[in-house]
C-alpha cells in the first residue's frame, strides 16, 4: 500500500496523462460507512482511499478481475467484489453522482461547477488549457484565459473564440454542493445569457 505522498503523485500522474475515453471511475460505498474510489484504465485498476492506494493488474484468466498480491477486484455493473488482506468488502454500490466528480479530478479538471434547477449545466476548467460548458445537448469549449481578480476579490475569466464568448466569475461567497461539499458561488455570462451555480476546486 502506498502512503499519502505516493497517492498524491498518483493523482498528479493520472491528471497529467491524456484522457482515456475507455477509463472507468466509480465511487463505491459499502457496509459500515466504508467508501473508496476505483479507477480502471485498460489492464490496470487502482483502488484509492483518502491516504492510500492499491495498484492491480488484469488477471489473464479472470476477464473483469484484477489482482495484486492478496488483493482482488471484480467489476460487475454498479456493484463490485473487492477482497483484501483484511477480508472481503461487501455490499459496495457505485454512486454515479460522486463518481462524475472523482472522474473529473482524475482526468485533470482543476475546477468544476454545476448549475441547479430544471436547466442544469456543468462547467469544467483545465488550467492553461480550456473551459468546457455542457448544457443539454450543447458542448461549448473555449481556450482558458488568464484569471483576473476584480475589486471585490472575485476571480474572473473572460474567454472567446470565433463568435462565442463566456465570462466566468468565481465569487468569494460560499455555497454547498449536495453530497460533495462546500464550494464557491459562480456566475456565468454565456454570450448574452446569465447563469448561476456553485463550483469547487479539485486540485
Amino acid at each position: 500500500m502506498f502512503r499519502n505522498t505516493l497517492l498524491t503523485m498518483l493523482l498528479a500522474a493520472l491528471a497529467s496523462s491524456s484522457f482515456a475515453e475507455d477509463a472507468f471511475t466509480g465511487v463505491y460505498r459499502c457496509a459500515g460507512d466504508l467508501s473508496f474510489t476505483v479507477r480502471v484504465e485498460g489492464e490496470v485498476a487502482w483502488v484509492m482511499w483518502p491516504a492510500d492506494a492499491v495498484r492491480l493488474v488484469r488477471d489473464p484468466d479472470g476477464g473483469d478481475r484484477y489482482i495484486a498480491g492478496e488483493w482482488s477486484l471484480r467489476l460487475g455493473g454498479e456493484r463490485i467484489e473487492l477482497n483484501g488482506p483484511e477480508g472481503r468488502f461487501e455490499g459496495c454500490t457505485n454512486d454515479p453522482y460522486q463518481a462524475r466528480w472523482a472522474a473529473a479530478r482524475l482526468d485533470g479538471v482543476d475546477f468544476r461547477a454545476v448549475g441547479p434547477g430544471s436547466d442544469p449545466w456543468t462547467l469544467e476548467l483545465r488550467t492553461r488549457r480550456s473551459a468546457t460548458l455542457v448544457r443539454g445537448g450543447e458542448r461549448l469549449r473555449l481556450p482558458l484565459s488568464h484569471p483576473l481578480i476584480d475589486d471585490g476579490g472575485n476571480t474572473v475569466y473572460r474567454m472567446e473564440a470565433g463568435d462565442r464568448r463566456m465570462t466566468l466569475i468565481i465569487r468569494k461567497q460560499p455555497c454547498e454542493i449536495p453530497r460533495i461539499g462546500a464550494g464557491r458561488q459562480v456566475a456565468l455570462l454565456v454570450d448574452d445569457e446569465h447563469l448561476t451555480g456553485c463550483g469547487l476546486s479539485l486540485e
